[in-house]
């Protein structure tokens, strides 16, 4: 069954439709502001997007080419410890940037709660 539609301008809407229909705007509403606050947000919500990809593969990097290298030693060399393939001062280094971002990242989440309540 086909929709029975009504033409409004240069577009057709369908009569289901027509109680959401709104003669007159809001007054003062501009759709070019409109469409710069959307595109706005689109362009920050993006920079966002990327700005936290790109901590979250600085974060994740190290430590996965780390592992990475040892497993393919180890695919190679048969039974050789991690202690052994990595010095005890680079693991400490590690564990200690690994310790430092949870602190770091509790922290952001403290700041968050804060402002929400606020």
């Amino acid at each position: 069954m086909k929709e029975k539609t009504v033409k409004l301008g240069n577009q057709k809407v369908s009569q289901a439709d027509l109680k959401f229909f709104v003669e007159k705007g809001d007054p003062g509403f501009s759709p070019e502001h409109n469409k710069r606050v959307i595109d706005k947000t689109i362009k920050n919500y993006e920079l966002m997007r990327h700005n936290k990809l790109k901590a979250w593969k600085d974060k994740v990097g190290e430590r996965s080419d780390v592992v990475a290298t040892y497993l393919h030693s180890r695919a190679a060399q048969s039974d050789v410890p991690i202690d052994k393939y990595i010095s005890k001062k680079y693991m400490a280094y590690l564990q200690g940037k690994r310790i430092m971002q949870v602190i770091h990242d509790g922290m952001a989440q403290l700041v968050e709660v804060s402002r929400n309540d606020a």
